[in-house]
């Protein structure tokens, strides 16, 4: 039975992994349209030109195509006044998707809670005191609407084992565990970066407090030999790199052309930030490249995965610099397999038909499913989990009739 399918994203305004998730379920679902809040082309992943991509009411307002964090207040209203005509309707959601009404099934995938609703003090780490107190104040206002939202879905999918336990203290709602996919095109062209030589510590990430950009910093300064190129816009690069030693060197505004070459030419990977999941060690694998990994939150899900990784003590420069040191050499192979998109795209297409999926912690047997606490592999991140902060404000599971007005 074939099924009329819609996708819903937050926005398509950045180029982060959440967006390549959208780019494949589009290839899961070629015929499907694309509905999101605002739509910037030159912001965010080429492919999306390709695709029918239908954004809000406000998609043509300057402020916001500058910034689209400006949109936040407005955001569940948008998503709400939204119907969405489908048999089967596929919310990506780190924010509000998952808050548009349905004619058909609604499936979440959710990349995290929103954080600025439930992990805000981790997330605003980096902004002022004017922003930490009024998004703090839209978050109240905002958590019941989400709650709400969420359990007008009928299916719920996390992306890794921590955030389906977050999922699960936040929402009182059980996921499925399917981990997202690059579709980073491992076999394209390739642009080198100016200024760069082979041979140096790879960092791709958004410049965001929360990405942990100092431990790199810290890194890099106890390792004066090794040039670190970071890969990443966002509005705090210039802070967080502002006191960076001279064998660091970042770009932003990079094309999926320098970004393989990158790849190509690294000696390693470092992440820094306690991801949801990630999908730069998959990309790093594809590569031929072993990554460094903080050992929080859903990064240790890497580890069921074929990438060679060397886990370290998240936040510690030190142990980060351990890590980098036993890394060797790479082997500059290619292997498209280890982007996960076949694998992604048989999981979603499955989730539509109904038919068996197979869920992450399928492949670790025995693991406990019920606390984010009995996820951890190591010294928590610096500040609690959300799912241990939330424990005390569940929901009940009580699911309602879909809202229509």
């Amino acid at each position: 039975m074939s099924h009329r399918v819609a996708i819903v994203h937050d926005s398509l305004a950045v180029r982060g992994g959440a967006e390549r998730v959208v780019l494949a379920l589009a290839e899961a679902f070629p015929d499907a349209p694309i509905h999101t809040s605002l739509y910037v082309p030159e912001l965010t992943h080429p492919g999306f030109a390709e695709l029918d991509v239908r954004p809000g009411r406000l998609n043509d307002v300057d402020r916001f195509r500058r910034d689209h964090r400006q949109l936040l207040p407005l955001l569940s209203g948008m998503f709400r006044s939204m119907l969405i005509d489908a048999d089967v309707v596929i919310c990506s959601s780190s924010g509000f998707a998952h808050h548009v009404r349905t004619t058909g099934r609604k499936v979440v995938y959710c990349h995290t809670p929103a954080r600025w609703i439930y992990d805000t003090d981790r997330y605003l780490a980096e902004w002022g005191r004017p922003v930490q107190v009024g998004v703090s104040m839209l978050g109240c206002i905002g958590r019941p609407l989400d709650q709400r939202a969420m359990r007008e879905a009928d299916t719920l999918i996390s992306n890794s084992r921590h955030i389906a336990a977050e999922v699960r203290a936040v929402y009182a709602r059980d996921a499925t565990v399917i981990a997202p996919c690059s579709t980073l095109p491992i076999d394209g062209d390739t642009t080198a970066i100016r200024g760069v030589e082979p041979g140096f510590v790879l960092s791709v990430s958004r410049a965001l407090g929360y990405k942990r950009l100092d431990v790199l910093v810290e890194a890099a300064r106890a390792m004066p030999d090794t040039t670190f190129l970071h890969l990443g816009d966002g509005p705090h690069r210039d802070v967080l790199l502002k006191d960076a030693p001279s064998n660091v060197i970042s770009r932003s505004s990079i094309s999926d052309s320098e970004l393989r070459w990158a790849y190509r030419n690294a000696r390693s990977v470092a992440v820094t930030c306690a991801e949801d999941f990630g999908l730069v060690p998959l990309e790093a694998a594809a590569h031929g490249l072993t990554a460094a990994l903080p050992r929080a939150r859903g990064v240790v899900d890497h580890a069921l995965f074929d990438g060679d990784v060397r886990f370290y003590d998240y936040a510690s420069s030190s142990a980060l610099v351990d890590a980098l040191a036993s890394i060797e050499a790479p082997q500059r192979t290619l292997d498209a397999n280890a982007l996960g998109a076949r694998r992604f795209v048989t999981e979603m297409r499955a989730v539509v038909n109904r038919d068996p999926v197979v869920d992450v912690r399928d492949q670790a047997p025995g693991l406990e499913r019920s606390t984010a606490e009995q996820l951890s592999v190591g010294p928590p991140v610096t500040e609690p989990p959300t799912a241990q902060r939330l424990t005390a404000q569940r929901p009940t599971a009580q699911r309602p009739t879909r809202a229509t007005t």
